[in-house]
């Protein structure tokens, strides 16, 4: 058998100058090299390409969750919202099927009113609510990332840029008894400071009505007013019935004033000239109203000197409450403004439809309504002298 060196035909193939050639051109060949680069190039495209994709994907869900979070939260804070604002919210996220990344209950403030409470003399309503999703990644789990956490949170507050205010107040005769004309004083001078503390200097007006038998008006007001009658000494209209059934005031009717006369008593005045005491309509200053006002120490005042008697009419004192919280006596408002009113108030009572303002009836008393008096058409001609002297 033919023994094969190896050594001597290796060294014989070395000699060969083809096989030196093609070597020496394998190792300075670049066939192949885009082929290689392009194939790099497209994984790290592809790896990005689908980093973005993730991350768009990621935006969409967090900007869906974030917008629908903001617009439960709106519609739970607006005022006239008669729905619990936590159920609003709630609701709105479970139409979008998310109510399931809510965190927690939503937080209302001042309280979660519902229904008829929903607007509180607070005059504002703030919610807040938050959520959180984890968002799966389709291309970012190559490396290690499955889900990224996504938190929405959201706040809505609406408050009332005006606040009118009438604080109705019983001054009857039994209001002195069992300390009840001084726990009123003290509570309506308490709500007064704690209202002024909570909203902004010419945002809030506050008008008191005093009331007894009657209510008696400020001169300046009864001058604005049309009234058939004359009494020299105080200023108190009587109304027809069918104005208690309407919180609207004809500023263009001819109403009768409250002539000078009581109901107690028969002592004959003329000869010496005298008046009556203790007459229908009260000539006291502290019994007149005090209207559209905003300095908390000028009302306090004015209801440190009540005085207390007289019959009581609830009706009459809340004619007038509604009558200074009513958009029909804007009119009459707007030409006091600047001299016995705040020139700011000029455009108020404002419009019911605006929203703008929240309108308070504040009332306090002990009972209920009592007799009123009038004198009867019949005695009232200007053009003689009445016989009714009491």
């Amino acid at each position: 058998m033919q023994k094969l060196n190896w050594k001597s035909e290796f060294v014989n193939s070395c000699r060969d100058k083809t096989f030196v050639r093609r070597v020496k051109r394998f190792h300075t060949a670049e066939d192949g090299m885009m082929t290689i680069m392009t194939l790099f190039f497209i994984m790290i495209v592809f790896t990005a390409a689908g980093f973005a994709v993730d991350v768009m994907r990621y935006e969409r869900e967090r900007a869906k969750l974030q917008y629908a979070l903001d617009r439960a939260v709106l519609a739970a804070a607006d005022l006239d919202q008669e729905l619990c604002p936590k159920d609003v919210v709630v609701d709105y996220l479970q139409k979008e099927g998310l109510d399931q990344y809510l965190v927690g209950e939503p937080q209302v403030e001042p309280a979660n009113l519902c229904g008829s409470d929903a607007i509180t003399l607070e005059g504002y309503r703030r919610v807040a609510a938050s959520a959180e999703i984890d968002i799966e990644m389709h291309f970012m789990k190559w490396q290690g990332i499955k889900t990224i956490a996504s938190a929405a949170t959201s706040v809505a507050e609406e408050a009332i840029d005006d606040v009118e205010i009438s604080l109705v107040l019983d001054v009857s005769g039994s209001m002195n008894s069992q300390n009840r004309l001084v726990n009123l004083k003290v509570a309506a001078q308490n709500f007064i400071q704690e209202m002024s503390d909570k909203t902004e200097d010419g945002k809030l007006s506050i008008s008191i009505v005093p009331y007894a038998t009657q209510v008696t008006l400020p001169d300046y007001l009864m001058d604005e007013l049309n009234t058939t009658g004359t009494n020299p000494h105080a200023n108190c209209i009587n109304f027809a019935s069918d104005e208690f059934n309407t919180s609207t005031f004809d500023i263009d009717l001819n109403r009768p004033a409250t002539l000078h006369f009581t109901a107690w008593g028969d002592y004959d005045r003329r000869p010496i000239g005298g008046i009556v005491s203790s007459e229908i309509c009260d000539r006291r200053s502290s019994r007149e109203m005090a209207i559209l006002q905003k300095d908390p120490e000028v009302l306090k005042e004015h209801i440190r000197n009540f005085e207390a008697a007289g019959n009581t009419s609830i009706d009459l004192g809340l004619k007038w409450g509604l009558t200074l919280l009513d958009e029909s006596f804007q009119p009459v408002i707007a030409r006091l403004a600047g001299g016995e009113i705040p020139s700011e108030f000029a455009s108020r009572p404002g419009a019911f439809a605006s929203n703008d303002a929240m309108k308070v009836i504040v009332l306090m008393t002990d009972g209920a309504n009592t007799t009123q008096y009038q004198i009867e058409p019949d005695f009232r001609d200007e053009a003689g002298t009445s016989n009714v002297w009491w």
